[in-house]
């Protein structure tokens, strides 16, 4: 057969091309530098010259070969220098062979290597993901090309020889160029498979062995199976050294400082791991150590899908938990603090919800967290009116926007607060403001309005006092002055009215210093003498019945008791005289008046009783302020409010004390005690 000895010549280079493959894989295994490079070229050149030497000859000098597969293939794999370097080596060979078709050999060595560069750089895509399809229609141009360089040799010499080889070569050698692609191309892939695993576990052992994490392996004896670099040095154990062992005992205690039995907790949990998924327990380290950790464990299953054992990943928190506990303190602190400061005040968050409220603000409002939860609720029970709550809204609002402008803290507002048992408390309210939180602090100043009402009240009442003897005195002096015919008896009744009014502005003077000197925290001046305490009550008693004889005015004295005993017998009239007027004022002029003494070994007690008016307990709690007046009103009875502060002073000079009882609608008891005193010194 003339054509078989072509065939076996094709069939020898084709077996020879695919011997590349071979070579492939142990080329790509070696760092990707210039040395390996010019070597791949080196060896593609060399198995390129051994097809060149193994042609099927078409005529004398004319020889036709794989080298275009190899060559456009291998430029397509191996890049830019090894296929310079092939190339090279191939065209220096043929040019060595000479003949009629070194031309067209040499531009077929040339054109096969260009081709394989472009479809590497310009192709569909990475040349080891290229179909089949691609790389079949890429070997049939590119021995379409070869076939048509064909025509650079002498026509006669190139018609027959393209008579013999186009359809074996369109036909074959496409076929062969994909085959020998796919080979490449499945050692590329393997090559980079096996690259992305050994760089996955590379980087997997980088995350176990590196991570600031313990991962722990245990199977489901409990014995540790794998324990990470982390975890050695955390607990201070080599991997020999845990690894087989229980972990219970080694780095679990088997009971924590609590009590808890961990040791049957990890049992439980090799048992069943759903309930222990994520867990946190106390620990142990080498050298004694307790540590909190915090672990995440997952279930382990071996090849036949069986439970093995747990992964647990920890993470210590023994740093957190004690800083937990820390701030939990101060946060108790802080709020135990905030309970028993005496100011009151609330918490808000976002200028809505209110998040705390301290005992001081109950203590003043009544009102407790549990009966409102926002400030729109809060305001609907202080400010019932509707007006005055939008006025408040509106001044804070307008509070808020000065400072927003100014960059200075919010404005104090004056608010008239309605509390829970339905009284009015005046209150400055201060504004702070931390991140999303604002602290309200409220300072009540009712006490300090009603001393500056009572104050007000008082310079009103001590002027009529005043003026009211000062206009008799002027009046009658006057009189005296301007008429000097008065027979001696009229003068000496003017003059006598003088004195008493005179008496009466010392008697207000006197009260002012007095009440003066107990505000200072000074007792009332006192001059103790021996004093028959009876008779001094009873004068006091009688005057009262001589000035205001319709009033029935009863003295209830035991015969038996001391008599005589150490006080100033000018301040118990003092006494006397305040608590009988205002028996007097407050109660009806048919209603009798009371006074009683009764005797113990230690003290003298006097009692004066009135079926009067009452008070009520608001009322009686105030009695003995400062300017205070039950009735303030124009139609009251005048007083400046300084009487019965003045009464405690005296007494609490004498080292007595005083009581007031009263019912309002049912009369008034005020009791006072004087100590005996046997020694009579003044």
């Amino acid at each position: 057969m003339p054509g078989l000895p072509i065939i076996l010549d094709f069939l020898h280079n084709t077996i020879l091309l695919l011997a590349l493959g071979a070579l492939y894989g142990t080329i790509q295994q070696y760092p990707d530098t210039l040395g390996r490079k010019l070597t791949t070229g080196f060896f593609i050149g060399m198995i390129t010259v051994g097809l060149i030497a193994n042609p099927w000859q078409l005529a004398p000098g004319v020889i036709f070969d794989s080298r275009s597969i190899l060559l456009s293939v291998g430029g397509a794999f191996f890049g830019f220098i090894p296929t310079l370097v092939a190339a090279g080596i191939s065209a220096l060979y043929r040019l060595y062979l000479s003949g009629p078709g070194t031309l067209p050999g040499v531009l077929t060595i040339l054109a096969s290597g260009l081709l394989g560069l472009a479809l590497k750089k310009y192709g569909p895509g990475r040349v080891y993901q290229l179909s089949g399809w691609v790389w079949y229609a890429f070997g049939f141009g590119v021995q379409t090309v070869v076939l048509l360089l064909m025509f650079t040799m002498p026509t006669e010499l190139a018609l027959p020889a393209l008579r013999n080889i186009t359809v074996p070569t369109l036909i074959i050698y496409p076929v062969v160029t994909v085959l020998l692609a796919k080979l490449l191309a499945a050692q590329e892939a393997h090559i980079r498979r096996k690259l992305a695993l050994d760089t996955s576990e590379r980087q997997y052992r980088e995350l176990v062995q590196q991570s600031r994490v313990i991962i722990l392996q245990i199977d489901r004896e409990g014995k540790v199976t794998f324990i990470n670099e982390y975890g050695q040095d955390f607990f201070g154990y080599t991997y020999e050294e845990l690894v087989g062992q229980k972990v219970v005992g080694t780095i679990v205690p088997e009971v924590d400082s609590s009590g808890r039995n961990l040791g049957e907790m990890i049992d439980t949990a090799l048992q069943t791991s759903d309930p222990f998924l994520e867990n946190e327990n106390e620990n142990q380290c080498r050298d004694g150590r307790r540590v909190r950790i915090q672990w995440k464990n997952t279930p382990l299953y071996d090849a036949s899908f069986e439970y093995a054992g747990l992964h647990c990943i920890g993470h210590d928190v023994t740093e957190l938990r004690r800083a937990e506990a820390i701030l939990k303190s101060k946060e108790q602190y802080l709020q135990l603090l905030l309970e028993l400061v005496p100011i009151p005040l609330l918490i808000l968050e976002g200028h809505r919800e209110i998040t705390y409220a301290n005992r001081a603000f109950t203590d003043l409002f009544g009102y407790t967290l549990t009966e409102f939860s926002t400030l729109a609720d809060w305001r609907l029970r202080a400010f019932p009116d509707e007006a005055y709550r939008d006025r408040v809204e509106k001044n804070f609002a307008d509070a808020v926007m000065q400072a927003r402008q100014a960059g200075k803290p919010i404005e104090t507002q004056a608010l008239s607060v309605t509390c829970q048992d339905g009284s009015v408390r005046e209150v400055l309210a201060r504004y702070a403001s931390i991140e999303d939180k604002e602290i309200v602090v409220f300072n009540d100043i009712t006490r300090e309005r009603e001393i500056d009402r009572m104050k007000s009240e008082f310079i009103a009442t001590a002027a009529h006092e005043l003026r009211t003897p000062l206009a008799s005195i002027k009046g009658f002096a006057e009189l005296l002055l301007a008429e000097k015919t008065f027979v001696e008896e009229q003068r000496d009744e003017y003059l006598t009215i003088i004195y008493d009014k005179s008496e009466v502005l010392e008697r207000v003077i006197d009260d002012l210093l007095d009440i003066s000197r107990v505000e200072a925290g000074r007792l009332i001046h006192i001059e103790k003498q021996p004093c028959d305490i009876r008779a001094q009550i009873a004068a006091s008693v009688h005057a009262y019945q001589k000035e205001f004889r319709q009033r029935r005015l009863e003295l209830d004295w035991p015969d038996q008791g001391p008599r005589e005993i150490l006080v100033d017998p000018y301040k118990i009239e003092q006494v006397m005289e305040n608590l009988l007027s205002n028996a007097v004022k407050f109660s009806g002029p048919d209603s009798p008046i009371r006074v009683r003494g009764t005797f113990s070994d230690q003290d003298i007690r006097i009692e004066v009783r009135d079926e009067g008016i009452g008070m009520e307990k608001k009322d009686l709690d105030r009695i003995f302020d400062k300017f205070y007046r039950v009735d303030s009103s124009d139609t009251a009875v005048p007083g400046m409010g300084l009487g019965m502060g003045i009464v405690k002073g005296i007494l609490e000079a004498h080292g007595g004390h005083i009581e007031v009882e009263s019912v309002p609608g049912k009369g008034t008891t005020v009791s006072f005690s004087l100590p005996l005193e046997k020694d009579a010194r003044p």
